[in-house]
């Protein structure tokens, strides 16, 4: 198969604008500003071949909207009889989802975009460029016309990409189909013409990133919006915020350390009202005493590890944004944009901060644990002391 017509990219990014991209995206994926002390090696040019099918596609679609009504269910309950429960079915009023069967259509001329390859195994993170392509090729201005016949007589157009491209702009259609909140069992049915397939020469940067031994890749288009999709260190210099929280606020200590020295000092006082002839029942009141001292200091550090990893953003933000201003300054690079300076602030740690959600569930399986555990020793004791007496 041929393309209709060729067209030659120019390149609207710069080098550098690659470079400082590609530091951007490493120290988003950090949490170190360890992990900019690499170097970026030479920058290769080069290019690659973009399919752009443009056609008129014409969706006719169908799914179930789901509405709620009220009505009744049975439920299962299980109630007491004299001295024995038994399941029962009781009726209980409730939100019932109904799916109403309903159609619609659409259409619309568009182009999909897909790299001009036999299979997508061929580059790395295609998702990535297929994203990139179908927002930015259409509405590219600075290409340079040429005839496909006469200067690209060697250009071929792939089964595989033609077939990738029209299924593209059959998607694009499919998601302008104007669907409720709440929907189920989709389906679409798209029919098309082609009216021109496009072969784009689209200039492509790539280089590798090197910190410490290790080398990592980075390589992005030289045109359209900056774009730059690079390997990130993993495990180079980085803290989770888990580790980081726990290390500020001594849980950690607190947590081991705190039950080891109360049954230490429960011992110490048995040993003492067998020597001295302490009354066991303060020996228990020491000891329990001593724990509930320790359980505050756990929850007190409990506390300053909710609020360590609450203000770990904000800080792990300013760090990284110093760190590359920095950085840009040392390479002649303009600081940070107030635009990119957003795209640190907007991360959203919530995912990463685990461990605050476990601390009430620790310090309750703690408290009743020792509670228990103490209160068997103190039977214990109890019962030897009354057998001696005895």
């Amino acid at each position: 198969m041929k393309f209709d017509d060729v067209y030659i990219v120019d390149a609207g990014q710069p080098e550098t604008e690659f470079i400082r991209r590609a530091y951007i995206n490493l120290a988003r994926n950090s949490y170190s500003p360890n992990v900019l002390k690499g170097t970026f090696g030479p920058v290769e040019s080069g290019v690659m071949q973009v399919t752009g099918t443009k056609a008129h596609v014409d969706t006719s679609y169908k799914y179930d909207r789901i509405i709620y009504v009220t009505g009744t269910v049975m439920t299962t309950e299980r109630q007491r009889y004299g001295r024995s429960y038994r399941d029962v079915q009781v009726p209980k009023q409730a939100q019932l989802p109904q799916h109403i069967p309903e159609t619609g259509r659409t259409s619309g001329d568009v182009e999909g975009c897909v790299l001009n390859l036999k299979s997508f195994t061929e580059v790395d993170n295609p998702a990535s460029y297929l994203f990139y392509l179908n927002y930015n090729i259409p509405d590219m201005q600075r290409c340079t016309k040429r005839r496909p016949d006469k200067d690209f007589p060697n250009l071929t157009l792939t089964d595989e990409a033609y077939e990738r491209s029209t299924r593209t702009a059959c998607d694009i259609v499919n998601s302008m189909a104007a669907l409720p909140d709440e929907y189920d069992n989709i389906s679409f049915d798209p029919t098309y013409y082609v009216k021109q397939v496009t072969c784009y020469i689209v200039p492509f940067y790539s280089a590798t990133y090197t910190l410490g031994s290790k080398t990592y890749a980075a390589k992005g288009f030289a045109c359209g919006d900056p774009n730059v999709w690079n390997e990130c260190p993993a495990g180079i210099n980085n803290v989770s915020i888990d580790q980081e929280a726990e290390k500020k606020s001594g849980v950690k200590i607190v947590q081991y350390l705190f039950p080891v020295l109360t049954w230490a000092m429960y011992i110490l006082a048995i040993v003492l009202s067998i020597c001295i002839g302490v009354s066991v029942f303060w020996t228990f009141v020491l000891s329990f005493g001593l724990y509930l001292i320790g359980l505050i200091a756990y929850m007190v550090a409990c506390s300053r590890f909710n609020s360590y990893a609450d203000s770990m953003q904000p800080r792990w933000a300013s760090t990284m944004t110093q760190a590359l201003n920095v950085l840009f300054a040392t390479l002649s690079m303009e600081p940070l944009s107030s635009k990119e300076t957003l795209e640190f602030t907007s991360v959203d740690f919530k995912s990463m901060k685990q461990a605050p959600k476990r601390t009430f569930h620790t310090i309750r399986n703690y408290s009743l644990c020792a509670l228990i555990v103490q209160i068997i020793s103190l039977l214990v004791v109890l019962f030897v002391a009354a057998s001696i007496l005895a």
